[in-house]
């Protein structure tokens, strides 16, 4: 029973949390397509300054997602995730997997054009790069 609990949360979690990165796309195509990127370069802000505001700004949003799917998993006691070390273990792989992943999604909104095309296509990308996440847990 934990198994199948637990394979249906992973493939839960694995294509919401591929929508929380699709969401990650939207500004960085938006601000190359609207040369707003460019407008800021010209002005004096530096290129380090922005990417690192920018994934800061986004780590916090993702980090607020990930504490209330943390305080979902914890209210409905997930089987399996909920015991001991493994919340902990787990709370720590999802975290890990945004910081990953977010500047994957940077890399990635460079192929579109159109910030709609990034938020549609994107989770196909993600979510095939987060499963072998959790087939190692």
């Amino acid at each position: 029973r934990v198994t199948e609990d637990l394979f249906g949360f992973v493939i839960t979690y694995i294509f919401a949390g591929a929508f929380i990165y699709a969401v990650f796309t939207q500004a960085p195509v938006e601000e190359r397509t609207s040369k707003s990127k460019h407008l800021q370069q010209i002005s004096g802000v530096n290129s380090a300054v922005y990417w690192l505001s920018m994934l800061t700004w986004d780590f916090l949003i993702y980090f607020s997602c990930s504490l209330l799917i943390f305080f979902l998993i914890l209210a409905f006691q997930v089987t399996g995730l909920t015991e001991g070390e493994y919340c902990a273990s787990f709370f720590l792989t999802i975290i890990l997997a945004g910081l990953a992943n977010i500047p994957l999604v940077y890399i990635l909104s460079h192929l579109f054009s159109k910030s709609s095309s990034a938020y549609g296509l994107s989770p196909c990308s993600s979510s095939s790069s987060r499963s072998p996440v959790f087939s190692v847990t």
